[in-house]
């Protein structure tokens, strides 16, 4: 253990620089795909909120009908999308301000080190939400053919 500690601390400049740009690039894809996300999700409540009245007003047509239970789902599953992102955000942006002041006051090789565990396991986090949703779409795309 005190090998890797030690290569650690030789490379400390560097693993720092990747760590800070790592959780950067995050942020700023998260950010944007979350507020992306939400105004989409905005929109399809305007939507859904659009044919229930229209469904309250006795025009009920099946077109509309199905459109606003797909939209309930739309809504739901981006919801909880965007619930991931938001706890993806908030962990990087925790790790990026904790590397900061290890970096720029502290300089402890110990926290840093738990600093770079953290990228990784919020690295994984992304990468497994990202395929769960993929899968997800490629299983509703496969239903529909």
């Amino acid at each position: 253990m005190n090998s890797i500690f030690k290569w650690y601390s030789e490379n400390y400049e560097k693993i720092v620089t990747q760590e800070i740009t790592i959780i950067l690039s995050i942020l700023g894809v998260t950010i944007t795909i979350f507020t992306v996300l939400h105004s989409f999700i905005i929109n399809k409540e305007i939507a859904v909120k659009s044919f229930e009245k229209n469904i309250k007003e006795s025009k009920v047509c099946p077109y509309e009908y199905s459109e606003m239970k797909f939209g309930k789902k739309y809504i739901a599953n981006s919801k909880k999308l965007n619930n991931h992102i938001l706890r993806i955000i908030l962990l990087s942006a925790i790790v990026f301000v904790i590397i900061e002041f290890d970096y720029l006051l502290v300089k402890n090789y110990y926290l840093s080190f738990i600093c770079s565990l953290l990228t990784i396991l919020i690295c994984l986090y992304v990468l497994s939400v990202f395929f769960i949703y993929i899968r997800v779409y490629y299983n509703k795309r496969l239903m529909y053919k």
